[in-house]
């Protein structure tokens, strides 16, 4: 049975942690450094390779920039539900079961990983979060 992919996220243009978002910020998926959100049209997008999936699958996620300088800092979960922190699948390519973020404070114009779907689903409502 194929499931929806629904992603959202968010990325931090200006500012961004040198070592990747605080362990803190994975429960509640604030930035929890000072900076304001951006309040504008984002100029950016997320490219999948697949927006519907079945156990198991991989899809390929690229987050794109199209603004100078680019961004800094993003943090990417994938979750049932938005408002409770419980990961499934993988992300790559660390290997990530909870959470992606960036590893330095360098401005990036795209980033690239792989989402793993988890082998089993029993929810057939699925929506995966990508934040």
């Amino acid at each position: 049975m194929s499931r929806h992919v629904y992603w959202y996220y968010i990325v931090l243009r200006v500012i961004g942690a040198s070592t990747g978002a605080r362990q803190s910020a994975c429960a509640d998926m604030y930035p929890q450094h000072g900076s304001t959100s951006q309040t504008g049209p984002l100029p950016g997008a997320i490219k999948l390779s697949a927006d519907t999936f079945s156990c198991a699958t991989n899809i390929s996620v690229i987050l794109q920039w199209s603004a100078d300088p680019g961004f800094k800092g993003f943090l990417c979960q994938a979750r049932l539900d938005p408002q409770v922190f419980a990961t499934i699948g993988r992300l790559s390519p660390r290997g990530a079961e909870a959470s992606l973020t960036q590893r330095n404070a360098d401005f990036k114009k795209s980033v690239k990983f792989v989402w793993t779907a988890p082998s089993f689903i029993a929810d057939h409502n699925t929506s995966v979060c990508i934040v």
